[in-house]
């Protein structure tokens, strides 16, 4: 997820064309994981290396989804391939509370969530990144 920089972008007009690709990666990714867990059961031995590229793409898809960016998204299935990333974390899963079913039940909540990257006066800006904040090490998911 090299093309995640793009969010690092600190001026006021985001790189659409570059934030699109990264979009569009992030759902290849998504899929081929998933394709991989149809045919190998990629889910249940799922690496951790793989998770987290899993769980930036999915972070990279509400993104971009939740900004003005949203309007111009080609990509087909945008809602199934986040999906696919949270079914992929609840295979993952070992027992209830652990860090897996934990990142599935945030990812479902912050889909659905009409407050997220909404700013005190309102606006809505999930392109810019909050990484002066405590979340520092985790740039992608600052959502507030």
């Amino acid at each position: 997820m090299i093309r995640s920089f793009h969010f690092f972008n600190l001026s006021d007009r985001p790189d659409s064309q570059g934030l699109l690709k990264c979009f569009t990666i992030s759902c290849e990714v998504i899929t081929l994981a998933t394709e991989l867990d149809e045919a190998q059961d990629f889910g249940t031995y799922l690496p951790n290396f793989y998770a987290r590229m899993i769980t930036v793409a999915a972070y990279t898809i509400l993104r971009i989804h939740k900004s003005s960016l949203r309007d111009i998204l080609t990509t087909p299935n945008t809602e199934d391939s986040y999906f696919s990333a949270i079914d992929l974390y609840h295979k993952r899963s070992v027992k209830p509370g652990d860090l897996d079913i934990l990142n599935a039940i945030m990812l479902t909540k912050l889909w659905s969530s009409q407050k997220v990257y909404v700013k005190a006066d309102g606006i809505c800006d999930s392109l810019r990144l909050g990484y002066r904040s405590r979340m520092v090490c985790c740039p992608l998911h600052v959502h507030y």
